[in-house]
């Protein structure tokens, strides 16, 4: 990269030559800034026969000398900041083939009253236009699919706005504040919607609802709620925050699920998805604190970010076969969640999924997952039983790390396929698949069991509490003459018969004769 400074006049009639700073960049120049612009500039097409391809980010943020700008053909995008804070910025021109206005690229420039965007654009970036308070028209052109997040928030003025067919997406508060834009057309193509994205779609009979989407824009309702026969889309927020809901019938025709749609909703109790779902949008049901639960539809394939965040009641949820990833933060500080078992097919896990899970007692971990992000289960103070069907990775290490309180169930890895100090661990998870039943390979049970019988003095305070696995060591000749004596000094309570029968028993077995002798009983 190299930089650089020209001295370039190119506004029509204007006395001044300004002084542009650039950087060079693998397919052209970017503009850093200008210097003596006076209040009109023209960006230059080229610099000593390199193309200008970008306007850099802050690059004349807070210039309130300039009124008007002309960007030339060629230049491909203006970066975040770019612009913003040019408070007596009131003309801009576009290039045709301009592919990207970058976040807040215009912000705050209060004088500009009309937008014509190019034609090249695909999307308008979160703020790109945000609190632009003069702001009247603005015609999005065809080949847009979002509008971001606040892109034209607080623009009070703004009355006349043109949509395009094609658009897919229009984002949380895109137009809100916008208190002059009585009515908006929204095109038939838009799929996602936040609830507070517009200001002017009509209600009927207590909801906004736009009829070609078939989409639930926004409801306000108490206790029981059925969703408008047909409805395909519940739109970002639509339900959020409805503090009396009791309960929602989505009806068999649901197919996405907005951001938000349903959070903050402090009393609904359950959430039954259709098998219709296939699409479920981040922070779907989050802080729905009394909700205990949920059934998910057999078509999704992911669990989005935050879907569950803060469901402290969520007692039990059946994740269905086809599911591929868990989000970040999905289950967090869902503390009544007792067991929950990542289906096969599931490739990855988000940070702190279960982060400060306190009363997950069980988890399992499928074969299919490549990667956990960090904190998964980390606070989750109650994990006794870590069930691993994959192998033990670097990333797996770090589940275990959290997860330091919780015996591991591995029936495809051998002890040794462990650092050191989960080895016993894994070994006390063997003990427990015995119990239960679950199915080991054959030499990872051979495996365990070695091990167990090199180190059974490690497990005497288990097998204290644990009767099934002092049979186990018991069959298993995993217990020296000192380890049974230590058993029998200190077993008490209900079992106590069943402990003695069965030490002497074994005691007699493998020992015999004048060593048993030796043995002090009691």
């Amino acid at each position: 990269m190299a930089n650089g400074v020209v001295r370039m006049g190119l506004w029509e009639d204007s006395p001044v030559a300004p002084e542009f700073q650039y950087v060079e960049i693998e397919n052209g120049l970017v503009i850093t800034g200008a210097a003596g612009h006076g209040d009109s500039l023209a960006i230059p097409g080229e610099i000593d026969g390199r193309s200008v391809v970008s306007v850099g980010a802050s690059a004349f943020r807070g210039d309130e000398a300039l009124r008007a700008l002309i960007l030339p053909e060629g230049l491909l995008r203006v970066e975040r900041c770019a612009f913003q804070g040019c408070v007596r910025l009131a003309r801009v021109t576009f290039p045709s083939r301009m592919a990207e206005i970058g976040e807040s690229a215009f912000q705050g420039c209060s004088s500009v009253e009309s937008l014509s965007l190019p034609a090249g654009l695909r999307e308008i970036a979160s703020r790109a236009f945000y609190n632009c308070a003069g702001l009247r028209r603005v015609r999005v052109p065809e080949g847009v699919t979002r509008v971001g997040e606040r892109a034209f928030a607080g623009c009070a003025a703004l009355s006349d706005v043109h949509l395009p067919e094609g658009l897919l997406r229009i984002d949380h508060k895109a137009f809100w504040g916008c208190s002059a834009l009585r009515a908006l057309r929204v095109p038939a193509s838009v799929i996602e919607l936040s609830a507070n994205a517009l200001p002017g779609v009509a209600a009927e009979a207590g909801q906004r609802y736009l009829r070609p989407q078939a989409m639930l824009v926004r409801a306000d309702v108490k206790r029981d709620y059925a969703l408008p026969a047909g409805t395909r889309v519940l739109a970002g927020g639509a339900l959020a925050g409805n503090e009396s809901l009791l309960s929602v019938d989505f009806g068999d025709a649901l197919e996405r699920i907005g951001p938000y749609a349903l959070s903050d909703c402090a009393c609904l109790k359950r959430a039954l998805l259709p098998d219709s779902v296939t699409d479920m949008g981040r922070g779907a049901f989050a802080d729905c604190a009394r909700m205990t639960e949920a059934r998910l539809s057999p078509r999704l394939t992911s669990i989005p970010d935050e879907a569950f965040l803060r469901c402290k009641a969520l007692e039990a949820l059946a994740l269905h076969p086809g599911i591929m990833t868990v989000g970040a933060r999905a289950f967090e500080d869902c503390r009544a969640l007792k067991s929950l078992s990542l289906p096969e097919g599931v490739v990855s896990v988000g940070a702190r999924a279960f982060y400060r899970c306190a009363g997950l007692e069980r988890l399992a971990l499928p074969e299919s997952l490549c990667s956990i992000g960090e904190g998964a289960v980390s606070g989750c103070a109650g994990l006794r039983v870590l069930v691993l069907k994959g192998s033990c990775d670097a990333a797996m290490q770090g589940v275990l790390a959290e997860a330091r309180r919780a015996v591991i169930v591995a029936p495809s890895q051998p002890p040794e396929a462990f650092p050191g100090l989960w080895r016993k661990r894994v070994c006390l998870g063997y003990a427990l698949a015995v119990k239960e039943g679950i199915p080991y390979a054959p030499e990872t049970a051979r495996a365990c069991m070695d091990w167990m019988r090199v180190h059974g003095a490690a497990f005497v305070a288990e097998a204290l509490r644990d009767k099934a696995l002092m049979h186990l060591l018991a069959d298993g000749d995993c217990l020296s003459m000192r380890d049974v004596q230590a058993l029998l000094d200190r077993v008490d309570g209900p079992d106590r018969d069943e402990y003695y029968a069965t030490l002497l028993a074994y005691r007699n077995r493998r020992f015999g004769g004048a060593e048993a002798g030796a043995m002090a009983l009691w």
